[in-house]
């Protein structure tokens, strides 16, 4: 059963008051570059971060383990993201889960992370937050860099990917036509190569990934990346390893003693925070992508969430597609979206706009066209001028 997820912020960065009573399972908001985007997305991951670092801290207290061995810093995860500075006297941010509420305010700091959570609260969590830097990989590849000058959250995207080629070594990108695979140089080294199996002209092509296009270079981690935690990851093995590693930096091995084994815990979710998943691409790639998503999401046997920042009023206006194709029980590209698990949200003047129309399974485009129609009435405009 889904427990309600919500999340409202007032007066934090350029955020002026939003309020999300009902998280779903596909999340995506659209606006200007700098209309808070990606403040939202950071902000919920953070907030499910804590709530994985409570449901651990809860499970080790069950096994007779100190509470205090996880150390919950909200100030530390917003320097992490740069967001120290979108803190004012009068912010305030509230997330709950179930019966899980954490609020946090300036002058109170986080409150509500004392909570125990009760074996039915417990779940297994895997937040993976994909950058809008991630187009910088493939040069870090081949130059053997880490990336550390780019940012908390494209750490975090270079070392998911990094996983995830661990596991996959080939991959095909159905709707470019184009495979992704690594081998291995003459001196021992790895090579990264981009090669189309879908002749183009009748010719075969093959590049190294830095010499790919732009597009390529950031779409071939992001899909990498997702089919790993879709269909490769093993969550039981890994909230095993992190909490035998707690357990072993604090010396408490010999004290854990618990009655539930971590794998029946039947919660299992993995969260995906894409920023512009259209980079460089044209717009039907952009609309394959999303089929791609999708239908990696539906096809996992964990629970998996999507939440998306994105520019793109292509990919918006795809969704209604997919709600369609749901509505009528065929799939486009093997992919399909339920109203009730959608939800899509315009940033604007710091404020969200619900972009559905309720009770007719349709995303209201009408405000994503504004630019267009001005383009198209300015050149009205001209046109009535004389030379």
């Amino acid at each position: 059963m889904k427990i309600q997820e919500q999340l409202s912020i007032r007066n934090f960065g350029p955020l002026s008051e939003m309020n999300m009573e009902d998280i779903t399972s596909y999340l995506f908001l659209i606006g200007e570059s700098g209309s808070g985007k990606s403040t939202i997305l950071k902000v919920l991951a953070i907030m499910r971060h804590i709530y994985k670092q409570m449901g651990l801290r809860s499970y080790l207290k069950e096994g007779n383990i100190s509470e205090s061995s996880i150390v919950l810093s909200f100030n530390e995860y917003l320097r992490n993201g740069g967001m120290e500075k979108y803190v004012k006297d009068n912010t305030e941010i509230c997330y709950s889960r179930g019966d899980c509420k954490l609020t946090y305010t300036k002058a109170g700091g986080l409150q509500g992370t004392k909570k125990i959570l009760g074996e039915a609260e417990l779940s297994l969590e895997k937040i993976s937050f994909l950058s809008d830097k991630r187009g910088a990989i493939p040069a870090l590849l081949a130059n053997s860099s880490s990336g550390k000058s780019l940012g908390f959250y494209f750490e975090e995207t270079f070392r998911d990917f990094k996983i995830a080629n661990e596991m996959i070594k080939t991959m095909d990108l159905p709707f470019l036509g184009i495979n992704f695979h690594e081998e291995k140089a003459g001196n021992g080294s790895r090579k990264f190569i981009i090669k189309n199996y879908i002749k183009q002209d009748g010719r075969d092509y093959e590049v190294n990934f830095e010499d790919a296009s732009s597009g390529i270079q950031t779409l071939t981690p992001l899909t990498l990346i997702t089919e790993y935690y879709t269909h490769h990851y093993d969550i039981v093995k890994d909230a095993n390893h992190a909490i035998l590693t707690l357990l072993a930096q604090n010396d408490s091995l010999s004290s854990f003693k618990h009655d539930m084994n971590i794998g029946e815990i039947s919660q299992r979710n993995i969260h995906f925070f894409i920023e512009e998943p259209e980079l460089s691409l044209f717009p039907a790639a952009q609309c394959s992508l999303i089929n791609l998503l999708v239908s990696q999401c539906q096809s996992s046997k964990n629970n998996i969430t999507l939440s998306v920042a994105t520019h793109s009023p292509y990919i918006i206006n795809h969704l209604n597609l997919l709600m369609k194709a749901h509505d009528k029980q065929v799939t486009i590209e093997d992919a399909s979206l339920n109203y009730d698990d959608i939800s899509i949200y315009k940033i604007e003047k710091g404020n969200l706009i619900d972009l559905k129309v309720k009770n007719a399974h349709l995303i209201n485009t009408d405000l994503l066209s504004d630019p267009i129609d001005s383009i198209y009435n300015l050149y009205d405009e001209i046109d009535k001028m004389e030379a």
